[in-house]
């Protein structure tokens, strides 16, 4: 019986380090051999796998990428662990940095002929007592269209200051889209 038991146990574990062989060998056919990050990140995670980048490769990395032009990136290796924990295979690192927009320049308008006047902006006209947003208080945004006031078609900011300058101060009626 102890024979039999022994056996049974051995083939149990002969089974279990075949099976683990073949998860081994699907994870390292089925995993990534190259992986992207950006410049400052230490650890990349994805579902069950971790790829942690040395601190002395971001140090590499920092004074690569000084010099370095945007069309080109920083390779390096790093350990692919299962869990952040258990070691399945090595693959290659591209490093890329972050590329930033920094408007800069004189700014300039466009003329958009469109339907209506685009609402670009409100500011407070001042009063007598305070200053006061009477397109604000009337409800309307940046970003609205003004179609007509009091059924005018305006598609000027010409167009709506005459209509409002005509109307000596009563109130008006704007339609917006």
């Amino acid at each position: 019986m102890g024979k039999i038991k022994g056996k049974r146990v051995l083939a149990s574990l002969v089974c279990l380090l075949i099976a683990c062989m073949v998860l081994y060998g699907l994870a390292d056919r089925m995993l990534p051999d190259e992986l992207s990050a950006f410049r400052g990140e230490t650890k990349i995670k994805n579902g069950f796998y971790t790829v942690e980048v040395k601190d002395t490769t971001i140090e590499a990395v920092e004074a690569f990428r000084t010099t370095e032009t945007s069309s080109t990136c920083y390779k390096t290796g790093a350990t692919l662990k299962l869990f952040g924990v258990l070691p399945l295979k090595t693959v290659q690192v591209n490093i890329y940095s972050k590329d930033m927009l920094i408007p800069g320049g004189i700014p300039f308008g466009v003329k958009l002929y469109t339907r209506g006047v685009v609402v670009v902006g409100i500011s407070q006209v001042q009063g007598v007592s305070r200053g006061r947003s009477p397109a604000g208080e009337a409800g309307i945004e940046k970003g609205d269209v003004i179609l007509s006031i009091d059924e005018q078609d305006v598609n000027t900011v010409q167009d709506v200051s005459k209509i409002i300058e005509d109307s000596n101060g009563q109130p008006v009626t704007v339609i917006l889209q």
